[in-house]
């Protein structure tokens, strides 16, 4: 069994009332709602891991139409779970809410997370611990030091928050030395400029590419520099990690974990929005500059540096 990991209680909620215009069980509401992602031509990836973590929802509301109260002891009973099992459940529930709100017209939603907490975990309180080491940590630690490809891939994953796929799509060119910034190529084409405020991932990034000879093409070359390593040949490798480590884990975890932290770490929600590229969470109402989200992540990183500096060493996270 793999250690749990806690960062703090669910994000603060504000459950409101709703009149309930339909007669339908949660199943077939479920049911409905992922008929109309595959219609939306939602990737079938996304529209499974939705149905699977929404049934969570269902079993605790025993197949019920959800109600104000339901909601709120079902976000209370997600506490028990490690920070990324916690956020991909909270992750599925915005969506589903909107779909079911916008059949029922002219009446209050039936749930609005607070307006300046990402709904995706923790707020970082005092019952929770942001620095103990969670699964995806367990099985990086199994990652031999001198594997220098697989410490950095996994670790910009990590360390950055960057996707799977998004860090096997870097290029040499990609990084910036002297702003120690990535242009990551995101989804849709959209790229953006993520900052190597770890100070191990930036050592790690500069090492790779002198000993790649500062060739242009794949930061992470197959056997054509131009094209990367296959994320199957990724997966597989962390497939081995996980198995030696005895812990249950996907490389997604790894993000997942990242996003975890940077929310029990206070960072505000612009930040973590612009950092992990996520389409979904709101930014700031104004123009904001890339050197204002780098200090805060300065200010962050200084202050989780502090806080496992003052931990017993048996505590403390292996800096691989």
């Amino acid at each position: 069994m793999g250690r749990e990991c806690r960062v703090g209680p669910v994000a603060p909620v504000m459950v409101v009332s709703m009149s309930i215009v339909t007669t339908m069980s949660f199943d077939q509401l479920l049911d409905q709602y992922v008929a109309d992602l595959i219609g939306r031509g939602r990737r079938s990836t996304t529209v499974r891991g939705y149905r699977t973590d929404l049934r969570r929802l269902g079993q605790s509301l025993k197949g019920r139409r959800p109600t104000a109260d339901a909601l709120t002891r079902y976000l209370a009973s997600l506490e028990e779970l490690t920070p990324a099992t916690r956020a991909r459940h909270i992750a599925a529930l915005p969506s589903f809410l909107r779909w079911y709100d916008a059949r029922t017209p002219g009446q209050v939603g039936l749930l609005r997370l607070a307006d300046d907490v990402p709904a995706y975990g923790g707020d970082g309180g005092a019952a929770g611990d942001p620095h103990r080491e969670c699964d995806a940590d367990a099985a990086r630690r199994c990652i031999p030091r001198q594997a220098d490809r697989d410490q950095l891939y996994f670790g910009l994953i990590r360390h950055l928050g960057l996707r799977p796929a998004e860090a096997l799509n870097l290029r040499m060119e990609d990084l910036d030395q002297a702003a120690r910034h990535l242009d990551v190529p995101g989804w849709g084409g959209v790229r953006r400029q993520v900052y190597v405020d770890d100070l191990d991932v930036h050592l790690r990034l500069l090492n790779w590419r002198e000993a790649q000879s500062a060739r242009p093409g794949a930061l992470f070359a197959g056997k054509d520099p131009q094209r990367p390593v296959s994320y199957q040949a990724m997966a597989k490798r962390w497939g081995r990690y996980v198995r030696e480590s005895g812990v249950v884990s996907h490389v997604s975890d790894l993000r997942r974990s990242h996003l975890a932290e940077l929310t029990a770490g206070g960072v505000p929600v612009w930040v973590i929005g612009q950092r992990l590229g996520l389409r979904n969470v709101r930014t700031t109402s104004g123009h904001f500059l890339a050197q204002d989200s780098d200090e805060v992540l300065d200010a962050w990183r200084a202050a989780r540096s502090a806080a496992e500096a003052t931990q017993p060493p048996t505590q403390r996270k292996s800096g691989s």
